[in-house]
Formats: structure tokens, C-alpha cells, sequence
């Protein structure tokens, strides 16, 4: 069985409750490090029980944003993580382009 890896990358969003611009944490799972807190432009770390597999040249992550800093609002809803050959690049609110639903996998590889 293999252990559940969840990580974390911090980023720009907009919080849905109070309507400001904050830093937060989106939780995903996808590279080999436990707990790891990534930022953009950083390389995503492979080994131990990795979810995914390194060298693919376009992945998109099934993320959920924390909470606010600033109102203490939870779930700040699904986000997309952008990932390029293994380089953590973008994250946007979850828009209707990917369908995670369709996977058992919490990420979708677009271009291998």
C-alpha cells in the first residue's frame, strides 16, 4: 500500500469570503516529499512513494486552497497547479478545462 503524500504550495488567490488578495496554501497531492511547502518556479521533488512520475512535460495538479489568512475562511475551494517539466509554474482557480472528476489520479498529464 502506498502512503498518501500530500504537499503544499503557497500562492496568490482571492479569498471568497472577504474578497482581498492573500497568500495561502494549496494542498495536493503529486511529487515525493511529505509535507514539502513548495513555491513557484521551485522543482518538484521525486523519490520514496511518489505520486506521478517525473519527465512529464505537462501535468496539471487537483488542489485545495487552505484557509485565509486574513478572515480565518476554510476551504477556499479547488485550484489548478500548473507543473512543467517538473517545475511547479502556475496556479489559477479550477476552471472547467480539466475534469478531474474522469481520473482516480489527483493530477492530469496533458503532454507527456
Amino acid at each position: 500500500m502506498v502512503a498518501l503524500t500530500h504537499n503544499l504550495l503557497e500562492a496568490a488567490a482571492t479569498c471568497p469570503s472577504c474578497g482581498k488578495s492573500i497568500q495561502t496554501r494549496i494542498d495536493f497531492q503529486y511529487g515525493g516529499a511529505v509535507e514539502k511547502e513548495y513555491h513557484l518556479g521551485e522543482p518538484v521533488e521525486w523519490g520514496g512513494d511518489s505520486i506521478g512520475e517525473p519527465g512529464r512535460r505537462n501535468v496539471v495538479l487537483n488542489g485545495i486552497g487552505l484557509d485565509c489568512p486574513l478572515c480565518g475562511f476554510e476551504e477556499l475551494g479547488n485550484f489548478e497547479i500548473h507543473v512543467e517539466d517538473d517545475t511547479f509554474v502556475s496556479v489559477k482557480p479550477l476552471t472547467k478545462v480539466y475534469d478531474f472528476s474522469a481520473t482516480d489520479e489527483p493530477f492530469i498529464v496533458v503532454e507527456d
